[in-house]
């Protein structure tokens, strides 16, 4: 099963500092990005619980809001296993509802908080035993075949939400380093920052909205030579948009 003799789960803290209002519980069960993205640009904390210790990342698993889980992951003081009133994490809200690309999202993305796939709501519960239980297949078949990332260090110093620290110089691959999904043509067309480097224009856009248009390269933590205010004005990377219009054909 996943984890097994992958990484040690992170110890999640069990407690927060902040209150999840219902305001914000209703915003990640809904997907709305744009509401969450004003809540912690304030300096909310990403881990806050509502009366019921459910958090902006449990809410959105419930009800699949990958767009949302995505987000999320991509913060680094985010906590994964952090536990509802009944002991049910994330993960299991997840498998138990069926939502397959959630579950697959949460446990193939690095991050430096190791999911904690072996962990037990009050019932003695797995999420995997909450999958068989779910007559959820599929979900169960990646739970028990997915191997799990090791853990990603992020940049100590950098407040980027969006951009975890790269120590090495990397290779050009065909994924964006931020959201390490796929290039393709359309929105994550991959474009060339000044500094040289390459990100999709998903994340160039998400970079530009959170940071008034002012774009850091997650290689080189370098910014962008001009302001912009959408993704279209920063230049196509060619050389690997012509690969991938030719994998089309």
């Amino acid at each position: 099963m996943a984890g097994k003799e992958g990484p040690e789960p992170c110890k999640c803290p069990k407690d927060s500092s902040d209150v999840l209002s219902m305001e914000m519980y209703l915003a990640a069960k809904h997907g709305d990005l744009k509401k969450i993205r004003e809540y912690l640009r304030k300096g909310n904390d990403v881990n806050a619980q509502d009366e019921d210790s459910c958090t902006l990342l449990a809410s959105a698993c419930v009800t699949g809001r990958i767009e949302v889980v995505r987000f999320l992951q991509k913060i680094p003081e985010l906590h994964r296993n952090i536990a509802d009133w009944t002991g049910d994490t994330p993960l299991m809200h997840a498998a138990r509802m069926g939502h397959k690309e959630v579950v697959e999202e949460l446990l193939k993305r690095p991050h430096q908080c190791c999911l904690d796939v072996e962990a037990l709501n009050n019932y003695e519960d797995t999420a995997l035993s909450i999958a068989v239980a779910s007559n959820r297949r599929d979900i169960v078949k990646l739970l028990k075949e997915t191997k799990l990332p090791p853990a990603i260090q992020f940049h100590p110093d950098s407040q980027d939400a969006l951009v975890p620290y790269r120590p090495r110089a990397v290779e050009v691959t065909f994924e964006c380093p931020i959201c390490l999904e796929k290039y393709d043509t359309n929105e994550r067309r991959p474009r060339s920052l000044s500094c040289g480097h390459t990100h999709c224009t998903e994340c160039i856009t998400q970079l530009i909205y959170q940071y008034s248009g002012w774009v850091t390269c997650a290689f080189c933590r370098r910014q962008h030579s001009t302001r912009v205010d959408a993704a279209a004005k920063v230049p196509v990377n060619y050389a690997i948009d012509e690969i991938l219009q030719q994998q089309q054909y």
